[in-house]
């Protein structure tokens, strides 16, 4: 998966540039700048949720 949204644990201790990352979509080739992928930042319980586009997998196999 190219792609993934990324989900915090939604609680008290989640730091604010994380939570400002909750649900929005990265590529894994462009990480955020200050946060890193989930769970590369010190003590991040941020998790990956894998994306699947079709419209994505349909232009790369159309370009194979």
């Amino acid at each position: 998966f190219p792609s993934h949204d990324r989900a915090s644990s939604n609680d008290e201790r989640v730091r604010p540039t994380h939570q400002e990352n909750e649900g929005k979509k990265f590529r894994w080739d462009t990480p955020p700048e200050e946060t890193g992928h989930p769970g590369e930042d010190i003590m991040c319980r941020c998790v990956a949720i894998p994306v699947f586009d079709l419209d994505e997998l349909e232009n790369q196999v159309a370009n194979f």
